[in-house]
């Protein structure tokens, strides 16, 4: 997950070795499909609090899906487009072509 968001070999290393990693540039996500810009950021790599053995990436004290999504929450905001506005439209993307 670490290498498809954007994060180099060095900050990886470090990240596994459960050491905070500040940060500025980009990283991709996923679930939106674009980069969003981090400045000043910081990365750690910690246990999962529900699923016993797993890890989970935080970023900026959030999980790295919950940070994802506040940066496209603003990025929303900054180009105009209200929430519900939006959620509706990924409904309707979902929904598709009723026959």
């Amino acid at each position: 997950m670490c290498r498809i968001i954007g994060f180099g070999k060095d900050i990886i290393k470090e990240l596994l070795h459960r050491k905070a990693v500040t940060f500025s540039g980009s990283l991709y996500s996923p679930e939106f499909q674009r980069h969003f810009s981090a400045e000043h950021s910081t990365a750690k790599v910690e246990p999962h609090p529900e699923e016993r053995g797993k890890l989970r990436l935080m970023i900026d004290g959030v999980n790295d899906t919950e940070w994802f999504r506040n940066k496209h929450s603003e990025f929303l905001q900054k180009v105009g487009v209200k929430q519900r506005q939006a959620q509706q439209e990924e409904q309707r993307k979902k929904k598709g072509i009723k026959l």
